[in-house]
């Protein structure tokens, strides 16, 4: 995540500002030109002059999420007759508004997607929506359970279901102890599940497979027998050698999806500490973060920062009483895996993997949906 900067005051803003609190200017993330900026009402009314943008550009428009939700910052650019931003319109189904909980837990979840695909579009990573691709196209469930229908957090043909407790800080980590896990966030969970998404697009049928199942293993095993093998017996011993979690260990789908949101961690927080231009002293070397962020196609030049920047934080954290921030080791073959989905995205954004075009087809365009007992019913726990 990049430093961000109201224009009219240059105050430093978040990336989920709606507003600078300094000289009281209106702010939104301008997805085309990804950036945060100061807002001047439009020549027609309900739009919006972005001073991010070059002149001539055209008029934005808030999302009918913003006006009506108060809960996305993202602009809709000119031309574009879509009610939804480019995140909000992903969202096939959320839970009802109407309870405050859901909505709060909703409300965090969106962040969190937006936080997810800003990431993805640094990386140059394709997002095709159902519109695009209306078979395998990436769309979002957002969905509450109950006692006898409960939501598992998948990931299923393109569409990814989370469950909205995921949001809710006490019932998360409740969780998260139940499992002995070591960390579950809502971003580390989007990130997880694009993992899986990801996999489909760029290793499933390719000339990848193979050196995919030289890497993580064999995923045409049973999926179904290796989780219950997981829950009934556990990570094997020594498992720390050979994956980034003890979930990672369950199937090789588990573990590149694992892996792969590890990477998306390391690459958004590299580009948050280069844009606050941090360095730190590693024995006696200094270690520039701005540097390793400029070389990222390096991988070995990320890893270099990545360690000492890790045991920094980790440090100042436990300086404050609160534990690890990152509580993960990276062995040998962590390490050669995580190399494995760096040069895929690599790949990718230089254009060096192309990304199969799906069959043309009407195109489809659906509001986000109030979740219902029919839409349950449709829940796929897959992975």
């Amino acid at each position: 995540m990049r430093r961000f900067r109201c224009q009219t005051c240059k105050a430093l803003v978040y990336f989920d500002n709606v507003l600078c609190l300094t000289c009281g200017s209106p702010l939104a993330f301008v997805p085309d030109l990804g950036v945060v900026s100061a807002l001047q009402p439009g020549k027609v009314v309900d739009t919006w002059h972005v001073a991010a943008a070059k002149p001539g550009a055209g008029d934005y428009r808030r999302c009918l999420r913003f006006s009506q939700d108060a809960a996305c910052n993202w602009l809709i650019a000119p031309g574009d007759t879509h009610e939804f931003c480019t995140s909000c319109r992903l969202s096939r189904t959320i839970p009802d508004l109407s309870q405050d909980e859901l909505r709060a837990c909703w409300v965090r979840l969106e962040a969190g997607k937006r936080n997810l695909l800003y990431g993805l579009a640094q990386l140059r990573l394709p997002v095709k929506g159902r519109e695009q691709d209306p078979v395998t196209g990436l769309s979002f469930d957002f969905l509450a359970g109950t006692p006898d229908k409960p939501v598992l957090t998948g990931h299923d043909k393109g569409l990814i279901t989370i469950n909205v407790a995921e949001a809710d800080d006490l019932k998360r980590e409740r969780t998260r102890l139940s499992l002995g896990e070591t960390y579950r966030t809502v971003i580390g969970s989007l990130r997880h599940e694009i993992g899986h998404y990801y996999w489909d697009v760029l290793i499933a049928g390719s000339p990848r497979e193979q050196s995919f199942r030289s890497m993580f293993g064999d995923e045409r095993v049973s999926y179904d027998g290796c989780m219950k093998r997981h829950y009934e017996q556990g990570a094997p011993d020594g498992w720390q050698q050979d994956f980034i979690s003890a979930y990672a260990s369950m199937h090789p789908w588990e573990d590149w999806a694992e892996t792969w949101a590890h990477y998306l961690h390391l690459r958004d927080v590299i580009e948050t500490g280069a844009s606050f231009g941090l360095s730190l002293q590693d024995h006696d070397d200094e270690v520039d973060v701005r540097s390793a962020a400029a070389q990222s196609p390096d991988f070995a030049a990320l890893i270099k920062t990545w360690m000492p920047l890790t045991y920094a934080i980790n440090s100042l954290s436990r300086s404050m009483g609160q534990t690890d921030w990152y509580p993960f080791t990276m062995s040998d073959h962590v390490l050669a895996k995580m190399h494995y989905v760096h040069d895929v995205v690599v790949a990718v954004g230089n254009g060096s993997i192309t990304i199969p075009v799906p069959p043309v087809a009407e195109p489809v365009v659906a509001s986000p949906m109030t979740n219902d007992e029919t839409i349950q019913e449709q829940v796929t726990a897959a992975h």
